[in-house]
């Protein structure tokens, strides 16, 4: 990072969620006010206190899929 911005950035990686693919869209609404763009880079966030961010995150339930969407993955499987 720093050889492609002027300033020093120092970015920490807070997790990992297995099964959460609905947790972005959450998370970018959510915690837009926390948006902390870097150059034309805009996927990252600055908390002043991360543990409600993380408690939150921790909170979320595994996305289980619907008989629906089970159904349609196995017809694009077959294609």
């Amino acid at each position: 990072m720093q050889a492609r911005f002027s300033s020093d950035v120092v970015i920490n990686l807070l997790g990992l969620w297995e099964h959460r693919g609905n947790v972005e869209l959450y998370f970018k609404h959510r915690y837009k006010a926390f948006n902390f763009r870097i150059g034309t880079l805009t996927e990252y966030f600055q908390f002043p206190d991360v543990k409600a961010v993380l408690n939150d995150l921790y909170g979320m339930e595994p996305k289980v899929l619907s008989d629906v969407e089970v159904d349609v993955l196995s017809l694009c499987n077959r294609l």
